[in-house]
């Protein structure tokens, strides 16, 4: 007796055979995947392509990139490993994608890292340890990368701006003058002199990286501590070079520092106007970007509590969130600063992550994913699915569906919702045979090719439900044949026992077939050729795998059949009967080795739940059963040899009968 430990034939690059599609209609979106189910994201834009990943704490993260025109995902080309993004920019230009976060397990602040990608490569063009606290920058151009790291320069523990250049992907720019930025000195006499600082923004734009810094610094004199608090406004450019201006500077004074400092943040770069924006006391101000100092001249942009503000990736509009007072988001434009529309809530939703491609805005809607404002309509994209009618059959991935309501689900959840608005009708017409059923049939005009590479043992195979003439099976390496069993005939000849049988009896056809002699090649194709004289040839199943030997098969073995079919008599006595699939069965009585018991046991336990193919005697067909055993009885019984029973239950074999 042997068994065929299957493989795993639904790999597409393990399998493949020239069986036609169904014929039905692919289902696809129409719309987009929106991420519902994803309460908090972070997302990135560059022109065409959006970026999105969970902003909950996981050191497991699906990273997902969409075309924002089709909707389609884009395959990516690195993975992340044991990385969790807490903000990421793409490059305007596409080229790029920066992510920040941590790796290895930690949040240690050693642990904390920036990283950049090439989209198109997936190489990981420049990594650096960092502390980004308010995302990571762009230049309009994408010749610059801004982000807050730890220095380079003594003392190496201080967080600063850096300025990266793509190409080199060395730190070109790096605030190095902190201390001195802000120092005052201290008064004789005095004692516990104390300083600190932080970033309250930063944007790149084309010359230079804008940042503003703010700083409190105490001392004790007479017992009485002072406070001293500045705010600065400053500019690094690739060079290195890093000028800045005073904005603000209140002290010494012997109040506490309490409430905000008088420091922009939200800083954002205005081409149009070479301005930078930044929020400051209710208010968005303009500072230039040349010499720093703010520009009186330009209209305010008043009422708006800190929220966020994005710039379109022309230039030529900004969107301001405001989190209290509705319009919730408020366009403005880049030339004149005057509000140009608004998006309500309705349309827009309430978020304070909001990014711009080329043709739209994208923000993280507040009922979970992201959302889409189409930027010429200020429109809401929502159409997601297509509406199908009732009856309709579509396929999708490797199944068909039936609509069993109008709706516009997608099949394999509408299987599952309540009620449930498809219904699964199985796999595709080329993978039935492989779907481990064996009534559902694989059909083809013949000749029905089949091919399978794998890198595991393949030495036996096995087909049931077979409707053909000819069965042929190939071993090739390449394109050399390694092995041919030649055009096999299906016909069963096994009722021609005579001269009158030979002219008058019908001649019966093998629905299974097994070959179990195929020579032990690893990495060779199995080419299997199926003909048919009624020209379509059809397949329920096909199992390919490694042949394992258990022991001899004994006289005494039963076999049969199990019939699902109903047969019920009516009032008047007649039977009403409805036909149903029916499945085989088998009682093995086995002669195996002693010393080989503990191992068959091992080895069929792990079968337990799945079907494999019991094969009491090639000569024997009745014997041949594709399923799962229901009692495993190993008896000891002698030294060498011992007598055991295995009960195998066949799969249901609905197909239809001659």
């Amino acid at each position: 007796m042997k068994i065929i430990r299957p493989i795993d034939l639904t790999q597409a690059d393990v399998f493949s055979s020239n069986a036609p599609a169904d014929g039905y209609a692919q289902w696809q979106t129409v719309g987009r995947n929106f991420l519902t189910s994803i309460a908090d994201l972070v997302i990135a834009c560059n022109q065409t392509t959006l970026f999105a990943v969970n902003e909950s704490p996981s050191f497991s993260k699906t990273l997902y990139a969409f075309d924002l025109d089709t909707g389609g995902e884009v395959a990516l080309a690195f993975t992340l490993g044991n990385f969790d993004i807490k903000s990421m920019a793409a490059s305007p230009d596409g080229q790029y994608l920066a992510l920040a976060g941590y790796r290895d397990g930690s949040y240690s602040s050693l642990n904390a890292e920036l990283r950049v990608y090439n989209l198109s490569t997936g190489a990981m063009l420049f990594s650096r340890q960092a502390r980004v606290f308010d995302g990571i920058s762009w230049s309009p151009d994408s010749g610059m990368l801004a982000f807050v790291g730890n220095s380079t320069v003594a003392p190496k523990n201080n967080t600063t701006v850096m300025v990266v250049a793509p190409g080199a992907w060395g730190t070109v720019g790096e605030i190095s003058n902190v201390d001195s930025m802000y120092l005052e000195s201290f008064p004789d006499g005095s004692s516990s002199a104390s300083w600190g600082y932080g970033f309250g923004g930063f944007v790149a734009g084309p010359d230079g990286v804008y940042y503003s810094l703010y700083s409190q610094q105490s001392y004790i004199l007479n017992d009485i501590r002072y406070h001293i608090k500045k705010s600065l406004l400053g500019r690094l450019t690739p060079a290195g070079s890093n000028n800045y201006v005073t904005r603000d500077s209140q002290g010494p004074t012997t109040n506490p520092v309490v409430g905000a400092y008088p420091t922009p943040s939200l800083l954002t770069y205005n081409g149009e106007k070479s301005h930078i924006l930044g929020y400051l006391e209710g208010d968005f101000y303009a500072f230039s970007e040349t010499t720093l100092a703010e520009d009186t001249d330009v209209p305010s942009m008043p009422g708006i509590t800190q929220q966020s503000i994005s710039r379109s990736l022309d230039g030529q509009e900004f969107v301001v969130t405001n989190n209290s007072v509705q319009p919730y988001l408020r366009k403005f434009s880049s030339t004149s600063y005057t509000q140009t529309g608004s998006l309500d809530a309705e349309v827009g939703g309430f978020t304070d992550n909001i990014r711009y491609s080329a043709d739209y805005i994208v923000f993280g809607a507040p009922e979970g994913g992201y959302g889409l404002i189409d930027v010429l309509t200020g429109d809401r994209i929502t159409q997601v699915n297509p509406s199908v009618t009732e009856g309709d059959i579509f396929t999708y991935g490797q199944h068909n569906y039936r609509a069993l309501l109008d709706n516009n689900d997608r099949p394999d959840l509408g299987v599952k919702s309540s009620p449930p608005t498809w219904a699964d009708l199985g796999f595709i017409n080329p993978l039935r045979m492989v779907d481990g059923k064996v009534g559902s049939l694989t059909q083809s005009p013949g000749p029905l090719v089949i091919e399978i590479t794998s890198p595991d043992l393949i030495d036996g195979v096995a087909m049931f439900g077979l409707e053909a003439s000819t069965v042929q099976a190939e071993l090739l390496d390449g394109e050399t044949v390694l092995f041919d069993t030649g055009e096999e005939s299906l016909l069963d000849s096994s009722m021609i026992n005579g001269w009158y049988s030979h002219f008058f009896t019908r001649r019966g056809v093998r629905k299974d077939f097994v070959l179990t002699s195929l020579p032990p090649y690893r990495g060779a194709t199995l080419r299997i050729t199926i003909t048919s004289t009624d020209e379509v040839v059809r397949l329920g199943q096909i199992v390919a795998g490694q042949v394992i030997n258990l022991g001899d098969l004994l006289f005494g073995s039963e076999f049969g059949i199990d019939d699902w079919s109903g047969k019920k008599r009516n009032v008047f006595g007649e039977f009403e009967i409805i036909e149903r699939g029916f499945s085989k069965r088998g009682d093995y009585s086995v002669s195996m080795r002693t010393n080989q018991l503990s191992w068959i046991q091992q080895l069929l336990s792990g079968f337990r739940s799945k079907a494999i193919v019991y094969i009491g005697s090639e000569s024997q067909r009745l014997s041949i059963i594709y399923g799962f055993f229901v009692v495993l009885r190993l008896v000891t019984e002698g030294p060498v040899y011992s007598q055991c029973r295995i009960e195998v239950e066949g799969l249901t074999d609905d197909s239809p009968t001659n």
